[in-house]
């Protein structure tokens, strides 16, 4: 969870008669998401009932969280270790948010990252930062790893 506003009152020695914050959930599995809208909501109206105030929570749902199909995931790494030199690993869950989440809930899927990191070409800024630049010399990696993954598809056959 994470508070990115809050905003009320016009005085710094008035106390508020309304404050807004909003912010996001986010979380790796989608039922570990709805319990935590369940748990905030919980939350809310306690501290509200222990104040005597009132509080709403208003939430809006943004994207899924991406969830790569296993067995499918398992069997590209396997063919990619057998089939080319590129590296595979398997990098740490991030809370980023990407629309291909609505794609893989209905269809078996994989969300590849491509490193574009390089220290050499200045590429070292995250994605949504201002300064954010890809290395190109990723990219032929990128369209390697494309076309192994439907080479893949074709082995199995």
């Amino acid at each position: 969870m994470t508070i990115g506003t809050i905003s009320g009152g016009y005085r710094n020695n008035v106390i508020a008669d309304e404050v807004k914050m909003s912010g996001t959930l986010r979380a790796h599995d989608p039922a570990v998401r709805d319990a935590l809208e369940r748990r905030v909501r919980r939350i809310v109206a306690g501290v509200a009932a222990a104040y005597n105030v009132d509080a709403q929570v208003q939430v809006v749902r943004g994207y899924p969280p991406v969830v790569n199909d296993e067995p499918l995931a398992q069997s590209f790494a396997e063919y990619v270790r057998a089939n080319s030199s590129l590296r595979v690993e398997r990098p740490q869950p991030t809370m980023g948010g990407e629309d291909f989440a609505y794609f893989a809930q209905r269809v078996p899927g994989l969300l590849i990252r491509l490193g574009v990191r390089s220290e050499s070409s200045g590429a070292v800024h995250p994605a949504h930062s201002p300064l954010f630049r890809i290395d190109e010399d990723a990219l032929p990696v990128g369209v390697a790893t494309l076309v192994l993954f439907a080479r893949s598809f074709v082995a199995v056959g």
